[in-house]
């Protein structure tokens, strides 16, 4: 089941289509897809400007790491208590990444 919750999460997020399931949603508003979790937005796709917006909103478990690995081009980690985005040290606050 697990599995079957992150590819409907993944493929809601890359094909725009709102969908709540669990702790997580997904959802349009004002021109960008949301994506969140326990009713935290942990990621914004904004088509327009080509950008990604993500943040663990002061909770990078291992749900919101999980949920944010589900996103591709994204690779989330901890290594050592550090927190880690695409191999460079992460305080998990607000940052923008290009889309690909």
């Amino acid at each position: 089941m697990y599995n079957t919750i992150n590819e409907k999460v993944s493929n809601a997020f890359y094909r725009d289509a709102p969908l709540s399931v669990g702790n997580t949603t997904i959802t349009k508003f004002e021109g960008r897809i949301l994506f969140i979790l326990y009713g935290h937005t942990i990621a914004v796709k904004d088509i327009e400007y080509g950008t990604l917006t993500l943040d663990t909103c002061g909770y990078p478990t291992r749900t919101t790491i999980s949920r944010l690995n589900l996103i591709d081009g994204v690779n989330v980690y901890t290594r050592k208590g550090k927190l880690y985005l695409n191999g460079k040290e992460w305080d998990g606050e607000k940052v923008k990444l290009a889309i690909k």
